[in-house]
């Protein structure tokens, strides 16, 4: 709206300043000053289209992206690549009994945490995991050193990261994310991050989500401004740590309906 007032106010001025100048030249004898006053009238229909034109041209450039956001953030898992690990038991031969116990004793917890912030070794966080459930050593050793092969990109991924940047949008991972699975996955499942501005891998910064630090440290490396910088998180819990952190935040349940509640954003 600024754009188009501002061409508006030039137009007027320009039109008003030559009907004034040529009237007063065309009052006199001088056949110069008679041709420039028919000019003026034939710039009355000029100018206009002119002017028409540029507003469209402003049009198109502000529609290639949001006005009010410059910066999406996204969280990894489930988001951007899926983590079907119960599937991935599942041919391992683990019983749906003992997955929903490693479901309720292992995955997400503090200890599954610690996969993420990178203070201890791989191997002493799934011994503590096997000590936690006396009887299921052998199987815990077994499944979680290959458990994050099972992780694949879903198939909208790509494309979609493709279409973000090509409207000229900054993207960026903030991830709790463990080293290991990383290297495992950075060439195939993880290649998507060629299309990033930037990341911050949990392990890399020995923080992790909900965590101030992590958000900050995100902010500070490439000099974010929260307010301008939407964050998508399938975890409610980081998405309210996001808004507390002046993010504006969404909540990833599926594409399109994430695509929607960019577009109330402006996100085109």
């Amino acid at each position: 709206m600024k754009v188009k007032k501002i061409l508006a106010m030039i137009g007027v001025v320009l039109l008003v300043g030559m009907y004034v100048a040529t009237l007063i030249f065309a009052l006199g004898k001088n056949p110069l000053f008679q041709t420039m006053f028919y000019a003026s009238l034939a710039a009355t229909f000029i100018i206009p289209v002119l002017i028409y034109i540029m507003i469209l041209i402003a049009q198109v450039l502000q529609n290639k992206k949001s006005a009010y956001i410059d910066s999406i953030i996204f969280d990894v898992g489930f988001v951007l690549a899926d983590f079907p690990w119960k599937a991935y038991a599942r041919q391992q031969g683990v019983s749906e009994a003992n997955i929903s116990l490693y479901e309720k004793r292992l995955v997400g917890t503090p200890l599954w945490r610690e996969f993420d912030r990178g203070e201890k070794t791989t191997e002493e966080i799934i011994d503590e995991m096997a000590a936690s459930l006396p009887g299921h050593e052998e199987e815990i050793h077994r499944l979680l050193p290959e458990a994050f092969s099972c992780v694949h990109a879903f198939p909208y991924t790509e494309s979609w990261l493709k279409s973000l940047k090509e409207k000229g949008y900054k993207l960026y991972i903030l991830s709790n994310w463990p080293g290991f699975a990383y290297d495992m996955l950075k060439d195939t499942a993880l290649s998507f991050e060629s299309l990033m501005d930037g990341a911050v891998w949990s392990y890399r910064v020995r923080q992790v989500k909900p965590d101030k630090a992590i958000f900050d440290t995100l902010r500070d490396t490439y000099q974010l401004d929260p307010a301008r910088s939407v964050f998508i998180d399938d975890t409610m819990e980081n998405i309210l740590a996001a808004r507390k952190y002046g993010y504006p935040a969404i909540q990833f349940r599926g594409l399109a309906e994430t695509q929607k509640q960019l577009a109330s954003l402006g996100v085109k």
